[in-house]
């Protein structure tokens, strides 16, 4: 209670700044311990390089950054679900699992964007 009257008493940048910290916190603790996301960001890594190679237009890199950030979003959301599903409860029920499944499922739909999009932008210069 004491630490959330100090937090209002905060000016707006400190704040913003703790706040930051924090999103930080949270991305680095998901990036450390989902295997998923380092996936991702291996899997980034290499059309990033794909796009250095071939040279891609920045119209092309706007498009690969939004999606791997929408990636990013999406699978950072999911980890949150399933913590606090953990959290709630350890026993099987089907509601957790429903939220588990719902969470990996929109991740999942979100990639598949990703590999739209990807294709969409590298088919040319693959086989061109």
């Amino acid at each position: 209670m004491k630490k959330e009257l100090q937090d209002k008493k905060d000016p707006f940048l400190v704040h913003y700044l703790k706040s930051t910290k924090y999103s930080l916190e949270g991305i680095w603790a998901a990036f450390r311990e989902e295997r998923s996301l380092k996936f991702y960001f291996f899997c980034f890594a290499l059309v990033h390089l794909l796009g250095l190679i071939y040279q891609i237009r920045f119209v092309e890199w706007l498009w690969i950054w939004g999606v791997f950030l929408l990636i990013l979003c999406v699978e950072l959301l999911n980890t949150a679900i399933e913590n606090v599903v953990d959290l709630v409860t350890k026993e099987k029920n089907p509601y957790a699992k429903k939220a588990k499944d719902c969470g990996s499922g929109a991740t999942f739909v979100t990639v598949i964007l990703g590999i739209v999009v990807f294709g969409f932008i590298f088919f040319p210069y693959l086989f061109h």
